[in-house]
């Protein structure tokens, strides 16, 4: 996903918004957002601070940015809801979502939790 265009409209459908749920929330008319999903306006500070609060993402995945930390910005806005939710888990609750994303990613290589991985000859 390359334009903020596109990053605002996939923002948006990822909630299951229409354009016009979104105008009337932010008080801005069709024309103005279909202007700013297809890349033919630019919205300012202002409007992509309230999209990025209305969509729950950071203004850094709609610009594009990376976070402070140097990391990748998620491109999914679900992946950064969760990474967001998890910044309030205590840490036994945040070691039990990382041992949780490890095991799903074992399963996806069609591993078991603790099988050794095979070296490839």
């Amino acid at each position: 996903m390359n334009t903020l265009g596109q990053r605002l409209r996939k923002a948006r459908e990822q909630k299951g918004w229409s354009q016009t749920f979104v105008c009337k929330k932010l008080g801005i008319s069709n024309s103005a957002l279909s202007g700013y999903e297809r890349d033919y306006r630019e919205p300012d500070a202002d409007m992509i601070r309230k999209l990025a609060d209305l969509y729950e993402v950071s203004t850094d995945f709609l610009l594009k940015k990376k976070e402070k930390s140097g990391e990748e910005v998620f491109e999914d806005p679900d992946l950064q809801l969760a990474y967001k939710d998890m910044q309030e888990f205590d840490e036994d609750a945040k070691e039990q979502a990382i041992n949780f994303i490890k095991w799903l990613k074992e399963q996806q290589k069609g591993r078991k939790p603790g099988d050794k991985q095979k070296r490839k000859k």
